[in-house]
């Protein structure tokens, strides 16, 4: 189909190169995302830039890979495909280690959350889980209902809590975990061993040493001694 209107020195219908697509894409999401934003340019705003970045890569072996093919014939092309293969494995063992090894493991150290869910998924099985600390400190969090998809767990976050408990599980224990960073956290552990004194009391730090929460496990027979009449669920 002819372009409207004609003109003999523009060719109108002519493909825009591939470089110059993908420049414009990467710059319009830089624009977008830094220029025409009231905040810092961020990750979440380079999302839409991500594909053009991934092209980029996958265009330049494309050439590379016809390039080959039409010196090197198919023997060239197959010892190259092994080399690309063999690249791309390396790559992505190296993209794992970094990631697993060095981001989370040395440089980033776990959250409040992530403590507190790997915690409960460990004791879980034997202990329903009463979370004290400041107003966000729970369970229902973005990260621990990942992680602890369904716990045996109470939020009391900074409520007041009367001990002993009045309703206890039928054969599981309670485990008080008790965040570090409460403004109120001496206090609420001495009134949990007060009403438990048979209780045993565990700190758990994070990877670098910095306490997180301690937690107070408190075992089903001291449970119904405290208060025998208390009732089970």
């Amino acid at each position: 189909m002819p372009c409207w209107p004609p003109a003999p020195w523009l060719s109108c219908c002519a493909p825009v190169p591939r470089g110059i697509l993908l420049a414009s894409w990467v710059w319009l999401a830089l624009i977008l995302g830094s220029v025409l934003t009231t905040d810092a340019l961020f990750s979440p705003h380079l999302v839409v830039a991500l594909p053009a970045l991934v092209l980029v890569p996958a265009l330049t072996l494309e050439r590379a890979w016809l390039g080959v093919t039409s010196v090197a014939g198919t023997m060239g092309t197959n010892v190259f495909g092994v080399a690309v293969v063999a690249l791309l494995g390396l790559a992505l063992q190296a993209n794992v280690h970094d990631y697993f090894d060095i981001q989370i493991v040395q440089r980033q150290p776990a959250s409040r959350f992530t403590v507190l869910s790997n915690y409960a998924r460990a004791i879980g099985p034997s202990y329903r889980l009463y979370v004290i600390g400041r107003d966000d400190w729970t369970l229902s969090y973005d990260t621990p209902r990942f992680l602890v998809p369904s716990p045996d767990a109470v939020d009391v976050r900074n409520a007041p809590l009367s001990l002993p408990l009045d309703r206890i599980p039928t054969s599981k224990g309670v485990a008080f975990v008790v965040e570090s960073s409460a403004v109120d956290f001496a206090e609420r552990l001495d009134a949990i061993r007060r009403a438990y004194p048979d209780g045993r009391e565990e700190p758990i730090a994070e990877r670098t040493g910095s306490p997180v929460l301690t937690s107070y496990l408190v075992e089903n027979t001291a449970l119904v001694a405290a208060d025998p009449a208390a009732s089970r669920d």
